[in-house]
């Protein structure tokens, strides 16, 4: 179970928490410019810009989480319970689900671009091998300026302009909006009291204007949660560092602890890491979750082989610094 955010201010960021149970070897993975990948449907393509993001690599193929390409354009795939992906279908565009985030970037520059590509796309849910079978997943589109979430249903897919630039797991993105409407009156101050006249109401704490803020882990709270939180975060610091601060924090409000949510295979769910794409400056950002440090990815500044896909482990070594 995941969480996902776009920051658009002063600065553009965009990314997410990756709640999993157990790691999948992931990486931060390059793949650069004019490298050959071989798309199950559209033949070998070569991508138009290099692609930098989170994710694995089996059998020589990039298995991308999130990530974004040069032009500034970033996907990232989350789980959603209810997605249904329809079999091929002539005349279409058929992309696996597992293929869909590197057909995207490989070929769109903004949403724009990419909303105008998928009006002609089905998504398929042929598994890539018996290790990484098909998830049932829906995924965010952000750019600089704007945001969207594309899901599958049984006619087909549909897109949703994603205007408070968040997104969680299930029930389907209209119902969590809709849910919304439930939380119309939290305010950041302590609020009005529309209670009762007759009874003196003791303001023994601020931020008692947020009360009923939902708290728990569930998909649908980390949702009004974190919405509240991007939407009322100070974030248009001049300054980029503290964009990038300010990131992080927001998503730290719906991150998950080990323990607290456990899975049907007798495990528990964890933010494993959370991402942070500079739009604006094709870097990367990350933490784990026993490294607390941000650490940041810039491959224009990278000396590596261009003709390789490119694998950085992420780094899970808590990090702390010692005041001597």
């Amino acid at each position: 179970m995941c969480t996902a955010i776009h920051l658009n201010s002063k600065h553009h960021f965009f990314g997410r928490n990756f709640d999993v149970e157990r790691t999948y070897g992931e990486n931060v993975i390059i793949i650069p410019a004019d490298y050959p990948v071989n798309l199950k449907y559209n033949n070998t393509s070569k991508t138009k810009s290099t692609i930098l993001g989170i994710g694995v690599v089996s059998q020589g193929y990039p298995l991308m989480f999130d990530a974004i390409n040069e032009h500034g354009l970033g996907v990232c795939a989350l789980r959603y319970p209810d997605a249904n992906y329809n079999k091929n279908i002539e005349n279409k565009h058929n992309i696996p689900s597992y293929e869909f985030i590197l057909y995207l970037l490989y070929n769109c520059s903004s949403c724009s671009t990419a909303i105008n590509l998928l009006q002609n796309i089905n998504i398929t849910s042929e598994e890539f091998s018996n290790e990484f079978k098909p998830e049932p997943l829906h995924w965010m589109i952000c750019d600089s300026e704007s945001s969207f979430v594309l899901e599958c249903d049984e006619k087909g897919i549909r897109i949703y302009e994603n205007k408070i630039g968040v997104l969680t797991n299930g029930p389907d993105f209209k119902t969590q909006m809709f849910n919304l409407n439930n939380y119309k009156n939290l305010t950041t101050d302590n609020g009005k009291t529309t209670f009762s006249e007759i009874i003196d109401f003791n303001e023994y704490s601020r931020g008692m204007g947020a009360i009923g803020l939902p708290g728990d882990l569930s998909s649908m709270s980390r949702f009004v949660k974190a919405a509240f939180t991007k939407l009322n975060s100070t974030n248009d610091y001049i300054n980029p560092k503290q964009c990038v601060g300010q990131f992080f924090h927001i998503l730290n409000s719906v991150c998950q602890q080990e323990g607290c949510v456990q899975t049907e295979n007798n495990m528990f769910d964890k933010t494993l890491y959370t991402s942070c794409y500079d739009l604006d400056n094709f870097n990367l950002y990350y933490t784990t979750y026993t490294n607390h440090r941000i650490i940041k990815i810039n491959p224009l500044k990278l000396n590596y082989n261009k003709n390789e896909i490119v694998k950085l482990p992420l780094i899970y070594d808590e990090d702390i610094l010692e005041y001597i």
